[in-house]
């Protein structure tokens, strides 16, 4: 039986391109533009469609807007448990692949030699093995990590999206539609490529992820009148990074690793 040139590449090719999917990492859940087309009717996915179609209907709400906020977070953090579950099985079946690559193109070749084909043949086998190793290898590479640290980068990434999740509603009191669908855009950005990338090379050089808050400048106000003779009375307490005379400025909360 005569085994055709680039078959080894092909299957290799196949492969590849049937985790390429991979790389873009999990769907987003919102946008700009409102909630992102799914064609998902059940679960935690319904669920948040149905607060986010109640908030929409009364973006000042409070409540609605709270509660569309909470259940995106729960739809982000599932989503991107998918999202691992689904990389790791491409990633296996990868190096898999990579093993059989190897061993194929050097069987194929070295049996092409002893049936007297051609050099022409002989070095279009080992051309092709050495391109589906080249597709396997930038695969890998574009991924961000392999196959047997991908459980890490998982648990790394899951706890981003909670240290965030949990610190935007322990500092943010009053949410409305707009505010919500702004915490949400940060909130799964953090399980895109780019960001998993940033989230693991600082892991590797500092050590564990943290929430952090950058708050938004205030406009300046009117100096506060001068204080009357008597001792005025004790003043209440402010909240935490207020300033008299100025409103509480909203948070915006990233993460990054400590």
């Amino acid at each position: 039986m005569r085994i055709g040139p680039f078959s080894v590449l092909i299957v290799a090719s196949g492969i590849g391109l049937s985790a390429c999917t991979t790389t873009r990492g999990p769907q987003p859940i919102v946008s700009s533009t409102g909630v992102v087309a799914n064609a998902s009717t059940t679960g935690v996915a319904a669920i948040f469609i149905r607060s986010e179609q109640a908030s929409f209907a009364l973006p000042p709400d409070n409540d609605l807007a709270t509660a569309m906020m909470t259940n995106g977070f729960g739809l982000i953090y599932a989503s991107c448990s998918d999202f691992f579950q689904s990389a790791g099985q491409s990633q296996k079946w990868l190096i898999v692949s990579r093993d059989a690559v190897g061993a194929i193109g050097t069987l194929t070749a070295g049996l092409m030699a002893l049936h007297d084909y051609s050099q022409t043949a002989v070095a279009n086998v080992a051309l092709g093995t050495g391109a589906a190793f080249a597709g396997l290898d930038i695969y890998t590479k574009n991924f961000l990590f392999g196959a047997e640290n991908i459980e890490s980068v998982r648990e790394l990434t899951l706890n981003a999206l909670s240290a965030h999740s949990e610190k935007v509603k322990s500092l943010v009191s009053v949410v409305t539609y707009q505010s919500a669908t702004t915490y949400l855009l940060d909130n799964q950005e953090i399980c895109s490529p780019m960001k998993i990338s940033a989230l693991a090379r600082q892991a590797i050089s500092r050590g564990k992820v943290v929430a952090t808050t950058d708050e938004l400048a205030s406009p300046p106000v009117a100096a506060p009148a001068p204080a009357p003779a008597s001792p005025p009375a004790a003043a209440p307490a402010l909240a935490a990074g207020a300033v008299a005379g100025r409103p509480v400025p909203s948070p915006r909360i990233s993460v990054r690793i400590q």
